[in-house]
């Protein structure tokens, strides 16, 4: 992992790609199996009464956890291809990845309805989701910073105005 320094926002670009999407694999692979594990507690056992074998739980847990680490590389990998080539951090590199990884959910289940609905839809919350953490993390602490500052210097004026009308 590269050395982080200076701006917060840029800290996720100071690592490779390479390493960003490894660990959004790893991240969507967990996720993935978790939810894999979610949905054998809570499958209701199949009529014939029989509980579910060893190997068709796994199989179940693999397509889970592949699906959820698709996902999570092919985010990243495009977000982090289109800073690369727009050489701007912005909230349309989420837009994009979150439009692609959205695709991938459709391929999944074999629906071009789904794939571009899914597209749309991850793009989009990518996309108001980096927006507000932009605003948050970027934005928000100068604006505080300048209106405690504001804040503070009205303070310091009524206290100094109270002390010379006493």
């Amino acid at each position: 992992f590269a050395e982080i320094s200076g701006d917060p926002s840029m800290a996720i670009y100071k690592e490779s790609c390479a390493n960003q999407m490894a660990m959004a694999t790893i991240s969507g692979g967990f996720m993935g199996s978790f939810i894999g594990a979610v949905d054998l507690a809570w499958a209701q056992t199949p009529k014939s009464g029989k509980l579910p074998t060893l190997p068709s739980s796994m199989r179940i847990l693999g397509r889970y956890s592949g699906a959820c680490a698709a996902v999570g590389a092919t985010f990243t990998a495009v977000k982090c291809t289109a800073h690369s080539l727009r050489s701007t951090d912005d909230c349309w590199n989420s837009f994009v990845g979150g439009a692609a990884s959205g695709v991938v959910v459709g391929m999944i289940v074999k629906r071009p309805l789904v794939a571009a609905a899914a597209g749309l839809g991850m793009g989009c919350a990518a996309m108001a989701l980096d927006a507000f953490d932009g605003l948050s993390q970027r934005e928000r602490p100068e604006h505080y910073d300048n209106l405690v500052a504001r804040l503070e210097t009205k303070l310091r004026a009524e206290e100094n105005a109270k002390a010379h009308h006493d």
